[in-house]
């Protein structure tokens, strides 16, 4: 990314509550196909020489610095498959299907934590998905004991996770809130009708919209950074006229190809 390039990104971020103005020179500059990177390093560069060796002597690398960590849990489960995704999800009905997921990540939690050594402070935690909120209360907070008993969380880390307004109940949010998460993600990729029934996303502007149980839940939380995400180029002006507007805008553009497959599930376990 060049200077001015760097500096124009720059004044978006900076932008107030209004919608930035793009100008078409950046259009056109940052308008490219890129990898998808739903994980890092991207797909295309992974290779067998990477093994669990090689992930070991990072991780004990790692453990010699002082800094703060990130931590990323992923949550694959989902109750229905959104036809234009590309993520590792399992489609399952039952969130009793998460408890044997749940405890290899304890277990995983405990082998990371020994190769780190003393390394455990935590800025920035993130559950995503597939759909955190398809764990139960249970779940939830057995998770986030299990994180916060091996490592240290900073008393400003961000701890965010991503939200299906569809399956996320008002008592999910309180005791998320209680728990400490700070920062909601929430999906929107378009509005229409038809084009929900084309990616399998059915969503409609009611569910979409701040529910009245988040404003309860999060009434403490002086910006929740709700992040609507859209596939489309023109915003549909309904997402305007959310009665709480959203903190933070992610957007990204998608192309779904004439007689590409629409198949709701992959992978489903009970």
């Amino acid at each position: 990314m060049d200077l001015a390039t760097a500096i124009e990104t720059q004044e978006l971020r900076a932008g107030s509550n209004e919608f930035p103005k793009v100008s078409d020179a950046l259009l056109r500059k940052l308008d490219v196909p890129v990898p998808r990177y739903t994980s890092y390093p991207t797909a295309p560069v992974w290779t067998e020489e990477i093994g669990p060796g090689a992930y070991a002597s990072a991780l004990a690398r790692a453990g010699q610095k002082d800094a703060p960590l990130s931590l990323y849990v992923h949550i694959p489960f989902c109750k229905e498959r959104c036809s234009f995704c590309g993520c590792n999800v399992a489609i399952a009905r039952n969130s009793s299907t998460a408890d044997p997921y749940l405890a290899s990540l304890l277990r995983e939690m405990d082998a990371v934590c020994d190769l780190l050594g003393s390394r455990r402070s935590l800025s920035q935690i993130h559950w995503g998905g597939g759909t955190p909120t398809f764990l139960d209360e249970r779940q939830i907070a057995q998770l986030f004991t299990a994180i916060s008993s091996r490592f240290a969380i900073l008393p400003d880390a961000e701890v965010a996770v991503e939200i299906d307004p569809k399956v996320t109940s008002r008592s999910q949010l309180e005791l998320l809130r209680t728990l400490g998460f700070n920062r909601l993600s929430m999906g929107v990729q378009d509005l229409d009708p038809a084009v929900q029934d084309a990616i399998s996303r059915i969503q409609t502007p009611e569910e979409t919209r701040t529910p009245s149980v988040l404003r309860h839940a999060w009434a403490r939380l002086r910006q929740p950074a709700l992040t609507p995400r859209w596939a489309d180029a023109v915003l549909d002006p309904r997402l305007f006229e959310l009665r709480d507007r959203p903190a933070a805008n992610s957007e990204f553009g998608a192309l779904i190809e004439a007689g590409a497959s629409r198949s709701r599930e992959k992978r489903v376990v009970p």
